[in-house]
């Protein structure tokens, strides 16, 4: 444990990860991400095809959502500009502006 010198009192070295990197939100994002991967795996393999489609979008969402959460932390904190995964630049594309794509691809990003 180490003393915190803003707080003055002890943290888990995971705490001042998490601080460093403004909070926690990366590392949960990417936790869901490597399992939806691997459920997306698992739906398209048990369904005997059937649940491909399904399998298929979990397994692309899952693989950008850990492109970005990996590409994020590289560039680190301070710097203004975020990754943009293949998916989520599919989905800009495909819409009207930057904007719709991003809430397009966060609303079937939630629904799976």
């Amino acid at each position: 444990m180490a003393q915190n010198p803003a707080r003055g009192r002890t943290v888990a070295p995971f705490e001042r990860l998490f601080a460093a990197r403004g909070g926690c939100h990366g590392t949960a994002t990417g936790g869901t991400a490597g399992l939806s991967l691997i459920l997306g795996v698992a739906i398209t393999g048990a369904s005997y095809g059937i649940g491909t489609p399904f399998g298929a979008m979990l397994v692309a969402h899952g693989t950008n959502n850990i492109y970005e959460g990996v590409g994020n932390i590289i560039i680190g904190p301070n710097n203004q500009s975020s990754v943009v995964g293949p998916v989520k630049y599919l989905y800009q594309q495909r819409s009207n502006s930057v904007y719709e794509g991003n809430m397009a691809y966060g609303a079937v990003d939630l629904m799976l």
